[in-house]
């Protein structure tokens, strides 16, 4: 069974935006909510969500512009714990924390 591309869309908007399932499968047109619920059912489970979450990030990494204010390729400086970390250096991925930092930008 190879789901439909607007029950896959519905169901990322559903769980990922909140909004749920059952909601989206209501107000959505051109996906009934039974279809929908087969495809979240069997489609996202963890290791299909990894694997997709995996080949989005090795894409967006052979892009020239998520490299581009690295300084050593080899490195990867993240915040991926939870962390608020002071940035010194030009980031993409940076934004102000006034709860943090004030106003210097953070990750």
């Amino acid at each position: 069974m190879k789901p439909l591309p607007k029950a896959i869309i519905a169901g990322i908007m559903g769980n990922g935006c909140n909004i749920g399932v059952t909601k989206i499968g209501k107000i959505s047109v051109g996906v009934s909510e039974k279809s929908l619920n087969n495809t979240v059912k069997w489609f996202f489970d963890l290791e299909n969500i990894q694997d997709a979450s995996n080949l989005i990030i090795s894409y967006v990494d052979k892009l020239s512009l998520a490299n581009a204010f690295k300084y050593d390729r080899s490195k990867n400086h993240t915040s991926s714990d939870g962390q608020k970390l002071y940035v010194a250096v030009d980031s993409l991925r940076a934004n102000f924390s006034f709860t943090y930092f004030g106003k210097t930008p953070s990750i």
